[in-house]
């Protein structure tokens, strides 16, 4: 069964404040994690990520993390938030504090 993926206008307004933030590089990324979190909603939203409370659930697919609710009797999927995970840190650029 396919599930159609609704993203409220608050997720919508995360992402595009992501966006407009970051690097032409870091666009990619966000733009494919994105579309990566969608396909896999479509298709399994039960399976991918971990429950929470309040009959959300949460997935990570850096640079991104998505919350969502399944309606299961709708074959729906509302993605109810989004930000940006910690970019990992690079070798050789780490800080230390004195």
């Amino acid at each position: 069964m396919k599930f159609r993926v609704e993203w409220m206008p608050v997720a919508v307004d995360d992402l595009t404040s992501i966006w407009l933030a970051a690097t032409p590089l870091d666009r990619r990324a966000i733009a494919a994690a994105a579309q990566d979190v969608e396909l896999q909603l479509e298709r399994k939203p039960a399976t991918i990520g971990e429950s929470r409370s309040g009959g959300k659930r949460i997935t990570f697919q850096p640079p991104l993390a998505v919350v969502y609710r399944i309606q299961p009797r709708m074959s729906l999927v509302h993605v109810v938030e989004v930000w940006r995970t910690r970019p990992p840190r690079r070798r050789g650029h780490e800080t230390t504090d004195n």
